[in-house]
């Protein structure tokens, strides 16, 4: 085999290679996903939880809040670079780069440009209440208890 062979048949193995490949990605978008399993936290009996303050579940990386009346759950993640921040007079704040969040995760201050995720909380007949972190909502959609 000489080189112009040898330089023929690797151009055309590559396109035929290429080709199989955006074929099999092609065919896989419509394939719905298996295995997907919701991010849901059971964090047990709500009265653990002190009144009008927000807990920090370090493990879920959420801050949890709970007055007489509702019960929600926003996340301790800044949305900058991914930090994780604490509690502040005015709010949150990030340790990394000092970007300011309010008590409704709206940004105060940046560099963060986004305001932090609030998360669906659920709560069972047995009064455990849980977090569903794959599903957001508006801070003022709480958990009326």
């Amino acid at each position: 085999m000489n080189r112009r062979e040898f330089l023929n048949r690797m151009t055309f193995g590559t396109l035929i290679s290429g080709g199989a490949l955006l074929t099999a990605a092609a065919l896989k978008i419509p394939v719905p996903q298996t295995g997907f399993a919701a991010r849901r936290y059971n964090l047990g009996d709500i009265n653990k939880y002190p009144l009008n303050h927000f807990t920090f579940l370090p493990e879920k990386n959420i801050y949890l809040f709970r007055d007489r009346k509702r019960i929600k759950a926003v996340s301790a993640i800044c949305t900058h670079l991914g930090c994780v921040l604490r509690r502040s007079d005015a709010g949150f704040r990030c340790p990394c780069h000092g970007s300011k969040f309010n008590d409704r995760g709206a940004v105060i201050s940046g560099p963060a440009t986004r305001d932090l995720d609030w998360y669906r909380v659920q709560q069972e007949p047995d009064g455990r209440i849980f977090v569903i972190e794959d599903q957001t909502v508006a801070p003022e959609d709480f958990l009326e208890i």
